[in-house]
This record gives structure tokens, sequence and C-alpha cells, in this order.
């Protein structure tokens, strides 16, 4: 799993942003079920104190074509709850 400090952030739009290969590969993306039911996709990282992150998809991007181009995800109020410092970021993931 992926931690904040391994991964794109633009302090201009308080957004992580990372490529989905790269997530993928470093075991940051999910499928949620019992433990977060009805979340369909989640990206997981360590904040810097070692917490587990939550981010839930929240809107899908397509080009002209109907292409999926990126997705945006927002931490979970459980992820917000435990690491008050994840409130009001983003996290930006890129279908590479």
């Amino acid at each position: 799993m992926l931690s904040t400090k391994q991964v794109g952030y633009s302090k201009e739009d308080n957004q992580f942003h990372e490529e989905i290969s790269t997530l993928e590969a470093n075991g940051s993306v999910v499928k949620i079920g019992s433990a977060y039911s009805g979340f369909e996709d989640a990206v997981v990282v360590k904040s810097k104190n070692g917490e587990d992150v939550y981010y839930r998809k929240t809107t899908t991007f397509t080009d002209g074509e109907g292409d999926i181009t990126h997705w945006l995800f927002a931490p979970t109020v459980q992820s917000m709850n435990r690491v008050p410092a994840c409130c009001g970021t983003t996290f930006k993931v890129w279908n590479d």
C-alpha cells in the first residue's frame, strides 16, 4: 500500500493524484465489500501518522469518445473522523 508521501500532491487543489496502474500494483486500490458496503471502489493510502485513509469514488470523467480519463475520490466519513487532516482533500486517479 502506498503512503501519501509516495503519490503526487497539488497543494493548490489540496489533491493527491496517481495513475491507476501504480495504485493497483501497490495494493492501494480495493474492491469494498462488507466493511464499507455500498462503495464500488476505493483508494486507500497510509497517512503521515500511519493510519489507513479510504477515499471513495465520487465522479467518473470521460473524454468525447466515452473513454474514462480519470476518477475523483473523496475521503470516507470514517477516515475523516480518524484522520482529520484528510478533511477537504480529494484523490484524482488517472486512467493510464
